[in-house]
């Protein structure tokens, strides 16, 4: 995890992990995709979702300087379309925990219908797509 100040841009760094008890689930359509290559597309997913990867680096970033119990760690859900991810289903629900060391992926469900909205803890806002009519 490396902090790269520049004159105008701060860029913050953290790492980014899948966990290794990960485990996912499908509704439909998903089951006959090995474990890899469903790791393989939040990994790549990651990568190249760049507002997605600054939020959770900022929040990471906030829990370090963060003190006393504002610097637990947080357990955030983000839903995504499952083809931006290049998977089968809907829409792809990834559960992540963000603590001061970086962001771990726990848990990916992919599902026909827009999951139901669930109290969050914390949420990044901007993150959740609405269904499209």
């Amino acid at each position: 995890m490396d902090i790269y100040q520049n004159n105008k841009l701060s860029t913050i760094g953290c790492s980014f992990a899948i966990a290794p008890n990960f485990t996912w689930s499908a509704q439909e359509g998903g089951k006959e995709l090995a474990d890899d290559t469903v790791r393989y597309a939040v990994r790549r997913y990651l990568n190249h979702s760049d507002t997605l990867r600054r939020r959770l680096a900022r929040a990471s970033y906030r829990l370090r300087l963060a003190s006393g119990k504002g610097g637990k760690s947080q357990r955030l859900r983000c839903v995504v379309p499952a083809r931006e991810m290049e998977l089968p289903g809907g829409w792809a629900e990834l559960r992540v925990t963000v603590n001061a060391w970086g962001v771990t992926v726990t848990q990916l469900r992919l599902t026909r219908d827009y999951p139901a909205p669930r109290p969050p803890r914390a949420q990044i806002s901007g993150e959740t797509y609405s269904p499209q009519s």
